[in-house]
């Protein structure tokens, strides 16, 4: 085979080896990017999670403080007239859940009894036991606590403070928030839809066909084997995982990764939700539409591609063209000089000076001797 050709050979696949590195390397940092704009989206939603939780927290307090100063509520709850706390206090609820989203606010009764005896959502309710980690920390501690505690239907945001009047134990005062408007404010500010999705092994059925009933909502607890969809600011469900474990989520929650549905590109990332008692029995889902800067992303990753490809074949045929120039036309030419010294021409002199020049040179002396 030909030095030409192996040469040539030679190069063309390191060239091509370098190009296929290249490529590899636009892809992993296509990959690398996409990764890092999920972190940033996942902490995003997990800070802005914690910080609405937060600020809610002081909310309830504060509002559970201004209720239990309540007089006329405090003596009828000591009298044991129902209907008279009813009657106080249900004009005070509805505007506290039309301007604070206050969707819970239960009278419940000391131990032994443990029972609640009003409720405010459902009056036609009472008399059910409490067990929840919140009022059984707050019997404990005689101060107020909070939490988030899965229910029937799903996650609240309670507080629940000893209720006092005229200096003497008479109850718990529980003050809670479904947490669905913690993810409309999420979707707002990242731009991106957020499902609540929880173990249905904490949820009944039964209340939860109740409950989307009286919200004139479908039935969706079929929809997956082992969880439930509580809250979601998509119309869709089709981009959730089907066998997710909700105890399997790390606590810094992780990237699912990018999904491709309908023309578009969406990054998914999710992280636990913890209730009071600090079990993990639900997740908080990302799905961010990143199709726009995926396409910007691939458009700048094809532009390197096309311009290494490009500049590999221009160098390619520069490199080839120097070789034919500086070296391959140069070797020829020395065989045809060795040809003409052999054949009698023994006043051949090169004139060129660099190596190749000086070696024809050598060479030219060495026949002349040989030739006498």
């Amino acid at each position: 085979m030909s030095i030409k050709i192996k040469v040539i050979a030679s190069m063309v696949i390191v060239l091509f080896l370098g190009t296929i590195a290249l490529v590899f390397i636009a892809n992993k940092n296509y990959d690398n990017s996409v990764a890092i704009l999920g972190n940033e989206t996942l902490h995003g939603a997990l800070q802005a999670f914690t910080q609405l939780e937060q600020s809610d927290v002081k909310m309830l307090s504060a509002v559970s403080v201004a209720l239990r100063t309540n007089d006329a509520i405090g003596k009828a709850y000591a009298d044991r007239k129902r209907d008279e706390v009813y009657a106080l206090a249900t004009p005070i609820y509805k505007e506290l859940k039309e301007q604070y989203g206050i969707t819970h606010w239960n009278l419940i009764d000391a131990p032994p009894n443990n029972v609640i005896f009003a409720r405010l959502s459902k009056p036609e309710l009472f008399n059910d036991t409490v067990k929840r980690n919140t009022y059984l920390d707050a019997v404990k501690t005689g101060t107020l606590t909070f939490g988030k505690e899965v229910g029937k239907t799903g996650f609240v945001l309670r507080t629940v403070a000893p209720f006092m009047y005229k200096g003497k134990l008479i109850g718990y005062q529980e003050i809670g928030e479904d947490i669905d408007k913690f993810f409309k404010l999420i979707k707002k500010q990242m731009n991106s839809d957020v499902a609540l999705i929880v173990d249905k092994k904490y949820l009944s059925h039964k209340e939860w066909q109740s409950t989307q009933a009286s919200k004139h909502l479908a039935d969706n607890w079929d929809a997956f084997k082992s969880n439930l969809v509580v809250s979601n600011t998509s119309e869709t469900t089709s981009m959730l995982p089907m066998d997710i474990s909700v105890t399997d989520v790390p606590e810094g929650g992780s990237i699912l990764g990018v999904i491709e549905q309908n023309g578009k590109v969406f990054q998914r990332s999710l992280f636990p939700v913890q209730d009071a008692s600090h079990r993990t029995v639900g997740c908080v889902m990302i799905v961010q539409d990143i199709s726009a800067i995926s396409a910007e992303m691939k458009g700048t990753r094809s532009m390197l591609i096309l311009f290494t490809i490009v500049l590999s074949i221009i160098l390619c045929a520069l490199i080839i063209a120097l070789l034919y120039l500086l070296v391959f036309n140069r070797l020829n030419r020395m065989i045809e000089m060795i040809t003409r010294v052999v054949g009698g021409d023994v006043g051949y002199v090169t004139k060129e000076t660099d190596e190749i020049g000086r070696f024809e040179a050598q060479i030219v002396e060495v026949l002349r001797s040989l030739l006498g």
